[in-house]
């Protein structure tokens, strides 16, 4: 039987109230990772965490007695919680040793179920030894601390490429996935929320380093999105998925960039600008929609190559190891890319990407946060999920989505819904957080260019003014793997496929 978490972050602490747990979401950015493109493995077994950068979601949970706090990363791709990553075998083994772990034999309420089971990622996999033991969760202020008193977990006998542990928070019992309850399902059968629900806000990118996130187990924040919660049904298991399971699978009706909607391109003719020239409609092939997974642990944005080429088609750009690569200046343009969802509801979401936000660069070489996946799979990795506010219904097969915001906090318990009934909220910000990290990116886009030498934040490598691709259009070869890795790592994101 599962328990739960406690988190105790640089933003603060986690708190509960009767019906729902908040826990702050830190981020950690490290540059740096494997360096290479991992394949998942034949055993692979569904989960999809594709982040071996150290731009992670991270949470402290309070496990064991007397507590420990252990650092686990905030995943929707996966289901079960884990710990204590082998720092020897890790991509960053510097950032591993920084990570705090849990020393079962110092718990006098760890119990080991003798039980060993290794799951495998898109980048790394564990060997886990599986026990259970007691979860606090700090109470808010004047209330009473709370407990789940035997989570099911693993410790990890032994660790590739991943350095840090992992908090599923997908489907568990409910979707058949783990043959106990995982932290979702503990949480609603313990009585501390009123159903299989949370909401999560990753935080956006110009506060990168700011633990300016937050996870809500049972309960909704209104001061972290503007306008509607708008309800997507949650897909069944789709075919373009290698190893179908029950996901977080939403359907994707268009992406546009300025406005301007993508389609794949044609033969016969040539629709191509840089970011000084205006976007002009491409000729209509076919859309760009259909269904994608919501996966935290992914860092890219990953799409078929048939879109990959659209994309840098209508950008000017081209494609060098499954990756977009364009103008330096893009990281100077006003705009976004616009992902558009909901279009027959009465209300839809679109979700903007800042296009400065999207644009990587090292050394002269500029690349976009998006990468090609084998097949037709999408995935919507960190780079555009945090840009958004989510609800995820697992009880009634529903996510909720609105543009991403921050202005305070006002959160409240989910109730218990019938049959048939939505949740129905409003977010209390008037601006979406996109609109104000447009204009700082840009800005520090603008010195960048400007300065000799500029460094970005969130670990980004400097960026060097009069380099190769600061105008016109940047070309690369196949001999220049090296080198589109680089732009991808320095700037804090995962080089790794999904496939």
């Amino acid at each position: 039987m599962p328990s739960l978490l406690t988190a105790t972050l640089l933003a603060g602490a986690a708190s509960t109230a009767f019906g729902h747990i908040s826990y702050p979401i830190h981020h950690r950015s490290v540059a740096g990772g494997s360096g290479g493109m991992q394949k998942r493995s034949a055993s692979y077994d569904g989960a999809v965490l594709n982040n071996n950068s150290y731009t992670s979601y991270i949470i402290d949970l309070e496990i064991g007695t007397p507590p420990q706090l252990v650092s686990v990363q905030i995943d929707t791709g996966s289901s079960i919680l884990w710990m204590n990553a082998n720092c020897d075998n890790a991509a960053n083994v510097p950032y591993c040793k920084e990570q705090s772990q849990f020393d079962s034999a110092k718990s006098s309420t760890w119990k080991s179920l003798n039980q060993t089971d290794t799951i495998t990622y898109g980048s790394g996999n564990a060997t886990l030894n599986q026990g259970t033991d007691v979860v606090r969760i700090p109470a808010a202020a004047g209330g009473t601390e709370m407990s789940i008193p035997a989570l099911e977990f693993g410790v990890a006998e032994e660790t590739y490429i991943l350095s840090v542990g992992i908090l599923g928070v997908s489907f568990g019992q409910i979707g058949e996935l783990t043959e106990y309850p995982n932290v979702i399902d503990q949480l609603y059968l313990n009585n501390l929320t009123n159903g299989r629900v949370f909401s999560m806000a990753l935080g956006n990118v110009t506060n990168r380093v700011a633990g300016d996130g937050v996870i809500i187990f049972g309960g909704v924040d209104t001061k972290k999105f503007t306008g509607p919660l708008v309800p997507l049904p949650n897909l069944p298991e789709q075919k373009t998925d290698p190893y179908p399971i029950p996901r977080y699978w939403v359907n994707m009706d268009s992406i546009t960039i300025n406005g301007t909607e993508l389609v794949k391109p044609s033969n016969t003719s040539s629709n191509t600008t840089t970011a000084n020239t205006p976007i002009t409609s491409p000729e209509l092939f076919s859309d760009i929609n259909g269904p994608v997974i919501m996966d935290s642990g992914t860092s890219f944005l990953q799409l078929p190559t048939t879109f990959m080429e659209a994309i840098a088609k209508t950008m000017g750009g081209s494609i060098v190891d499954g990756t977009v690569i364009v103008d330096c200046a893009w990281q100077t343009a006003p705009g976004s890319l616009e992902f558009v969802f909901g279009e027959s509801n009465t209300d839809m979401v679109v979700i903007d990407v800042p296009l400065a936000a999207m644009v990587l660069e090292d050394e002269g070489m500029c690349g976009l946060g998006i990468q090609s996946s084998d097949g037709d799979i999408m995935i919507m990795g960190d780079i555009l999920m945090r840009q958004a506010y989510y609800v995820f219904d697992q009880d009634n097969q529903y996510i909720y989505m609105a543009p991403y915001a921050d202005c305070g906090s006002a959160e409240e318990t989910l109730p218990k819904l019938t049959s048939g009934e939505f949740f129905n909220y409003t977010g209390q910000c008037s601006t979406a957080a996109f609109v104000e990290e447009t204009a700082a990116i840009a800005s520090m886009a603008a010195q960048a260019t400007a300065s000799p030498t500029a460094t970005k934040t969130g670990g980004s490598s400097s960026a060097t003014s009069g380099s190769a691709g600061a105008s016109g259009t940047a070309k690369a070869s196949a001999g220049n793997s090296v080198a589109v890795s680089a732009i991808l790592l320095a700037a804090g994101f995962a080089v790794s496929l999904f496939v």
